[in-house]
């Protein structure tokens, strides 16, 4: 019980001002009460806080439509909250004398003042910066816009179709429904424009659209789907056998661009009323475009391995992660073979549900920096990392598929969930990995590996059918797909 309200308090961003309070009353049954001037401080210091537990909203409210640059970016939200609990510690130095809290309530006071002139300006010229906004828009007119939603690492779906975007022979824009999406991009020429809500989202949509493309299948997908004089494609962002990559939500869109046929098979196989023509395969572009081949690389020295593992889900029965016990044991294990250098890249969602998976994770990247592994973070691109490596290590993920075009090996962590499935038969990429079971030598499996390759047929023969075959090039087809979609759009 106790726990949930902690939650609850957490969640509502409620802390600080509890603490504030809390802190107060300590501070009064040890000094047997307080003076009318000391409940006007720990009043002024709450309300602080309470300004800034509004302040992304009301930042936000202001102008609810706008074209993100550095320039409006949002203060870090991890430096707002660490001064908002650090003011809850104000009261306290009453012990030391009414006058040493008093300024450090106007030191913090002076500190917050800049977000404060900032946020009012917002407010007085809210109609001029839509208006400039608009006006970006209509000058623009965009053919094609990619909606992008979700939780603060969501950045990273839309940031593997920038480079692909980017040579896209049509104007295109990002349409984010959460600021802090902004944040997480890789730099590009690409304008990214906010729109708050539903009404929002329809005038920017109003400005030349033609084509929306989904990189996440998510609940606010379904406001932009309303507009139904446009053609709505599902992109993905990534080819996999993850059970999310079957969902009835996505017979909602015109068409679902996907990799290869095993992506076709999975839908049907899943039971989706597929309409004529609805899925097409167009490949995975941005992996066309950044990974090298082997061969293609001239590495000597120790063998370098990437550790990708992916997310607990959002329910349990798709949590295919091998953070924890498996995770740990073999990075253990790598670290202590000389000829094996390992690069660790968790994804960015990990330990967003389960607070026991964001403490495994905590361990592993403690583990990490006491050994010397090195921890890559979110926003260095995967793909670099694959063409850094000569052997991937990874979970049920696109990770998996798109590691294919490299024509490295893989190996696939079997975590105790899975470990009673037949595997290869629910996840069909999985054949064209070696399984690694809680228990089983890492370091032995990697040596057998190095002697004899002996499932590097099978990955071929995967990759053709999960990733699709194009003479032209998948950024050739999906040039084309897209050029079509805009010609084709109801006007």
């Amino acid at each position: 019980m106790f726990l949930k309200l902690y939650r609850f308090i957490i969640s509502r961003g409620s802390l600080p001002v509890l603490l504030t309070l809390l802190v107060a009353c300590v501070v009064a049954v040890v000094e047997g009460s307080l003076s009318p001037g000391d409940i006007f401080l720990v009043f002024l210091v709450a309300s602080l806080q309470s300004f800034l537990l509004v302040y992304e909203f009301l930042f936000d409210a202001a102008v609810p439509v706008e074209r993100l640059t550095e320039e409006n970016r949002l203060p870090d939200s991890d430096t707002v909250n660490a001064v908002a609990m650090g003011m809850s510690f104000i009261p306290l130095l009453l012990w030391g004398g009414a006058w040493l809290a008093w300024v450090a309530l106007l030191a913090a006071g002076i500190y917050l003042s800049r977000s404060l002139w900032v946020l009012l300006m917002r407010l007085a010229g809210r109609g001029r910066l839509t208006t400039q906004a608009l006006g970006e828009l209509d000058a623009q007119q965009p053919a094609v816009a990619v909606y992008v939603s979700g939780l603060a690492d969501v950045a990273y779906q839309v940031n593997q179709w920038l480079p692909v975007l980017e040579r896209l022979d049509l104007p295109v824009m990002v349409v984010a429904r959460q600021r802090g999406v902004f944040d997480g991009m890789a730099e590009t020429d690409i304008p990214v424009f906010y729109a708050r809500n539903m009404a929002h989202v329809e005038t920017v949509l109003g400005y030349g659209v033609r084509t929306v493309l989904y990189p996440a299948n998510t609940m606010h997908n379904v406001q932009a789907l309303r507009q139904f004089q446009l053609n709505h494609f599902f992109i993905n962002h990534g080819e996999s056998d993850k059970a999310v990559n079957q969902s009835k939500l996505l017979q909602a869109y015109d068409k679902l661009l996907v990799a290869g046929p095993l992506a076709h098979r999975r839908l049907v196989g899943a039971g989706l009323a597929l309409r004529d023509n609805q899925v097409e395969y167009v490949g995975r572009p941005q992996a066309e475009l950044l990974l090298e081949q082997a061969g293609q690389q001239t590495h000597q020295g120790a063998l370098r391995v990437l550790y990708a593992p992916t997310w607990e889900g959002f329910v349990d029965n798709v949590d295919y992660s091998s953070i924890g016990k498996l995770g740990l044991g073999l990075l253990k294990a790598l670290s202590e073979d000389r000829n094996v250098e390992v690069v660790f890249k968790p994804h960015p969602y990990t330990g967003s549900r389960k607070s026991a998976k964001a403490a495994e994770l905590a361990e592993m990247m403690s583990f990490c920096r006491a050994n010397g592994i090195r921890v890559e973070e979110s926003l260095v691109s995967i793909y670099e990392c694959m063409n850094a490596s000569d052997l991937l290590i990874t979970d049920v993920s696109s990770v998996l598929n798109d590691y294919l075009i490299t024509r490295k090996p893989v190996v696939m962590c079997v975590n105790e969930m899975m470990s009673v499935l037949p595997v290869d038969e629910l996840f069909p990429s999985a054949r064209a990995a070696y399984k690694l079971r809680l228990g089983e030598s890492v370091g032995e499996l990697i040596s057998t590996i190095v002697q004899d390759d002996t499932v590097a047929r099978l990955r071929q023969e995967v990759r053709a059918d999960s990733l699709g075959d194009f003479p032209e090039g998948a950024m050739a087809k999906f040039k084309q797909v897209i050029q079509e979609s805009v010609i084709d759009a109801v006007q």
